[in-house]
């Protein structure tokens, strides 16, 4: 399970934000537990032109799904033109994602039962196909204790079909181009006594490197109109 807490931005301001993007990526912390850069998801780096630093980001040459903010000055842009693949960038703040790797039913047993309803605003894989993520809405309110969070998970409940045969007598046959997996995942999310104030966006990234092209991903999600089934495939 993953908590999520009512706040989760950078601890940096006093950026001129004329020239303001935000993109989900994967940011990778330094020795000092800073971020340097970032892979976002069509596999651009965004090399920081200054550290950035986080004050919920505790580890140190570690790497954070997040969604980024950033600047991108006209310098910075006319050398992209050159190196698409680089852009060096300042970076504003970095809100936490929650990153939702898929459960076991047996893993998941003393959580997997958590239904409260949660709004679905978007979902979309990303270009590099390493994720699918999700745009998200949950209530939010201080509690009295004020320490309650909402607690997130994912469960694979089934996984049917089989993989593509590799060898090269069946690689080419129809018979091998057709035979692919089927992932059913479950969202899992639990309210924990948080008042219902107010609405708090957030986004969730689940990582889908392991599974192959032409596979299918259908996703079970607790929502305010009930039980939703979104279904995409890798491709």
């Amino acid at each position: 399970m993953v908590a999520m807490a009512a706040c989760s931005s950078a601890d940096d301001d006093g950026i001129d934000y004329s020239q303001l993007t935000a993109d989900l990526c994967d940011a990778y912390t330094d020795s000092t537990k800073k971020m340097t850069y970032a892979i976002i998801d069509d596999d651009t780096r965004l090399n920081f032109e200054t550290p950035l630093s986080v004050s919920w980001a505790s580890k140190a040459d570690s790497v954070y799904r997040v969604l980024l903010y950033y600047n991108i000055t006209s310098a910075a842009a006319t050398a992209a033109t050159s190196t698409a693949s680089q852009l060096t960038v300042q970076p504003v703040s970095a809100n936490y994602t929650l990153f939702l790797r898929p459960r076991t039913p047996e893993d998941a047993k003393e959580w997997s039962a958590n239904q409260d309803a949660v709004t679905l605003s978007s979902i979309w894989m990303s270009k590099n196909k390493k994720y699918i993520n999700m745009g998200l809405s949950v209530y939010y309110g201080n509690d009295a204790e004020g320490d309650s969070k909402h607690t997130f998970g994912l469960v694979c409940d089934s996984i049917a079909g089989t993989q593509p045969a590799t060898d090269a007598t069946t690689t080419n046959s129809a018979s091998a181009a057709a035979a692919h997996r089927h992932y059913f995942y479950r969202l899992c999310h639990a309210q924990n006594g948080v008042p219902a104030y107010y609405t708090l966006d957030t986004y969730a990234s689940i990582p889908i490197s392991d599974i192959s092209l032409a596979d299918t991903i259908s996703i079970d999600i607790p929502t305010t109109a009930g039980l939703i089934r979104k279904t995409l495939i890798k491709e």
